[in-house]
């Protein structure tokens, strides 16, 4: 009887240790599966509160490259790539805010597009590039863009594309270029880092230097 109670009393032990350890598995599970949904809402909260995106590049030599915004319209969008090849000829890599097609945006309303999606892009950047082309002078976008540079004392550089030294350039870009350039990598690169402060005319002539404090970041 003694053996038969012993065995009873062992078999209910090792019930109770069997439902402990269940018990301390699935809280386990649910402890984890908390905390990652805590980091998951964490994440998205501070990205919500702060209405930014992060950019990771990890590419190029760091002490060569330079955060810019390159404020073009989206027809000239396959130019970017040409302006990029001609900076890194030059020496300097530049990593690119602006969206194009291969970063679209689909947001429809404007001004949740210029807060949410531009500003925090031109905000990242160091240096605004305007590409400068026959209708980049209508572009609405492209002058909100410059102002809203303006407004947080980014250089801003305008750059002649190749072949359009002749066109007209948006009020703001002349209001408000730091310097404005040919298509030359040497040169484009000398405004970006602040090394040339005039403008370049047609002719190649050059204009009087502005002198309004920047802040590079």
């Amino acid at each position: 009887m003694r053996l038969k109670a012993d065995l009873g009393a062992y078999h209910t032990n090792c019930q109770q240790l069997l439902q402990v350890e269940v018990t301390s598995y699935l809280f386990g599970c649910a402890l984890l599966k908390f905390r990652v949904l805590k980091q998951q809402l964490v994440l998205r909260s501070i990205s919500n509160m702060m209405s930014f995106e992060f950019f990771l590049f990890w590419e190029g030599d760091m002490a060569n490259s330079r955060n810019v915004f390159i404020s073009h319209i989206h027809e000239d969008d396959h130019r970017l790539a040409p302006l990029k090849d001609l900076l890194s000829k030059a020496g300097m890599d530049v990593r690119d805010g602006s969206i194009h097609s291969d970063k679209p945006n689909n947001a429809k309303n404007p001004d949740y597009i210029m807060s949410e999606k531009l500003t925090p892009r031109i905000r990242w950047a160091s240096v605004l590039v305007v590409l400068i082309s026959p209708d980049t002078k209508d572009s609405e976008w492209v002058t909100r863009e410059i102002e809203c540079a303006e407004r947080m004392g980014k250089r801003i550089v305008g750059v002649w594309d190749y072949g359009e030294a002749e066109c007209d350039i948006p009020t703001a870009l002349d209001r408000y270029a730091d310097a404005i350039v040919g298509w030359q990598g040497e040169r484009i690169k000398d405004a970006i880092e602040g090394q040339i402060n005039y403008r370049e005319q047609s002719d190649g002539s050059q204009t009087s230097p502005r002198l309004v404090p920047r802040y590079s970041c």
